[in-house]
């Protein structure tokens, strides 16, 4: 845990209008000791986000199918 908090962490973020707000940047300047962030121009996600496109799809139907299995389980435990 120590080693994580001395660690420096970057971020690459698409243009979502989000990544630009006022208090998202005033944050990452803040912490600019412990942050790197670097955006990339619209319409790159096919080009640079490949893992995006193809391992988060396989890994968010997994996280889901977890989810559903422990929520049902959870449901019949408090009947």
């Amino acid at each position: 845990m120590e080693l994580y908090l001395r660690s420096k962490i970057g971020i690459v973020w698409d243009a979502c209008t989000a990544h630009n707000k006022d208090i998202v940047l005033a944050f990452i300047e803040e912490h600019e000791d412990r942050l790197c962030a670097a955006g990339i121009n619209g319409g790159l996600t096919s080009v640079l986000q490949v893992a995006d496109l193809v391992g988060n799809k396989d890994l968010k139907a997994m996280i889901k199918d977890r989810y559903y299995v422990w929520r049902t389980k959870y449901i019949h435990a408090k009947s």
